[in-house]
């Protein structure tokens, strides 16, 4: 059964955060050595934060999955709804998301970016079931999916049908 794998960005915030904790651990462990168990738990926070990401995986007779991943190593699969597309479209979009918590409050109160955005449409409906900042990229994923799911992709930044 053929299979494409389409793996979700993850939250700036979330590295920044994971990245954090992973510095403070040995800084908590030099001055408080004695309390092993919670300098730990921040440690495995910090690991996972660095490492989990989430894969949508489509498979042939639309049949969807999500998995979430520990660097690469799938640890949990769930069924996932989408829509049953009528096409595919392919299009650059803008996003602008809160900084509204903890220490990524300091980098700004929103952040804005460009991404190549991979939407299903059934009728009026439509769903994002992926972003990437590589057009080829994003491209090829999604001339995969049209073969997968045996769709038509509009691919709207270049201005044509395939």
């Amino acid at each position: 059964m053929k299979t494409v794998l389409l793996q979700q960005s993850k939250p700036q915030q979330a590295t920044i955060l994971g990245g954090f904790l992973l510095v403070l651990t040995p800084v908590l462990w030099y001055f408080n050595e004695y309390s092993l168990d919670k300098i730990l738990l921040i440690l495995c926070i910090g690991i996972v934060l660095i490492g989990y990401s989430i894969t949508y995986e489509i498979r042939e007779g639309f049949d969807y999955s999500k998995r979430f991943n520990i660097f690469g190593i799938p640890l949990w699969k769930q069924r996932l709804e989408l829509l049953t597309p009528d096409y595919i479209s392919l299009f650059a979009s803008s996003f602008k998301k809160d900084n509204d918590w903890g220490a990524v409050s300091a980098l700004g109160t929103k952040s804005n970016y460009q991404s190549i955005v991979i939407k299903f449409f059934k009728g009026p409906k439509n769903e994002i079931v992926y972003k990437s900042n590589d057009y080829n990229e994003a491209l090829s994923k999604a001339n995969e999916l049209a073969l997968l799911l045996n769709v038509r992709v509009h691919d709207t930044v270049k201005k044509s049908s395939t």
